[in-house]
């Protein structure tokens, strides 16, 4: 999906349908006879236990995504959200509840179901609405990064000292896992530290002009996007950036610190 984001139309559709067609596979190839069908387990009440089991990743992906709207928008759009969720439950209960109720309290029940509805959505413009949080507009204390700038970037570039950029975004799952697993680990910091290397951290969560054009520049429409800038030796021309994968660990940053900033 992230390739087919950076592709003209026709490849990101060619994808697209590769995608589905390989998702409708295994169902129609275990649909054409009896023989497929053999080999589905049978149905029975572990498909109603099942089902509320799968509804907690999405009760776990839902307390992600207010998270992330914290980060975005800060605690009123948090408060709107969940009076949100709580106005959608309340439907889905009353709806519920008037399925067994005589035709009139049916229909009553319907409509109470449809107001809650329709009140949820209509808060999300508020939510919209509320003031950004903000992005990290300065590091915390310690943190060993710097908020990244295209002015900031330049002055380090004609200082000659290489820079580690970090492009991320609170709601990018596979960000926050890098920055965890590989960024924050002491030997990057050890690395960094003795290879004189400048880490700027571009925070996306909100979208930002400046921060797109950088991606736009690599190519990219998304993040992550991990840049290791080497340093400038004496007047010759800077060096080429080199962008490093999606993925990272430990090992990869340090050899790409270690093999461009000889």
């Amino acid at each position: 999906v992230g390739y087919a984001l950076t592709q003209p139309p026709a490849a990101a559709l060619v994808v697209v349908a590769a995608l589905g067609i390989g998702v409708a596979a295994p169902v129609r190839a275990l649909s054409r006879g009896p023989a497929g069908r053999r080999l589905l387990p049978r149905p029975g009440p572990w498909m109603a236990r099942l089902a509320q089991a799968l509804a907690f990743p999405l009760y776990a992906s839902v307390a992600w995504l207010v998270w992330v709207v914290s980060r975005q928008a800060g605690p009123d759009a948090v408060a709107l959200v969940l009076v949100g969720l709580l106005l959608i439950g309340f439907a889905a209960w009353v709806h519920h509840a008037g399925r067994a109720a005589a035709p009139r309290w049916r229909r009553a029940a319907t409509g109470v179901a449809l107001v809650s509805v329709a009140a949820a959505a209509a808060l999300a413009p508020l939510a919209a609405a509320s003031p950004p949080a903000g992005s990290a507009a300065t590091a915390p204390a310690g943190a060993g990064w710097e908020p990244f700038s295209p002015k900031r970037l330049a002055e380090l570039r004609a200082q000659g000292k290489p820079v580690f950029v970090n492009v991320t975004a609170a709601w990018c799952i596979t960000c926050l896992v890098n920055e965890r697993a590989a960024l924050r680990s002491p030997a990057v910091a050890e690395a960094f530290a003795r290879k004189g290397v400048v880490y700027l951290k571009a925070d996306w969560t909100n979208r930002d002009a400046e921060i797109a054009a950088l991606l736009g520049s690599f190519g990219r429409s998304g993040v992550p996007l991990y840049v290791v800038y080497p340093a400038r030796a004496g007047l010759a021309a800077a060096p080429e950036p080199r962008v490093l994968p999606q993925i990272l660990s430990e090992g990869t940053i340090i050899e790409a610190i270690d093999k461009e900033l000889l």
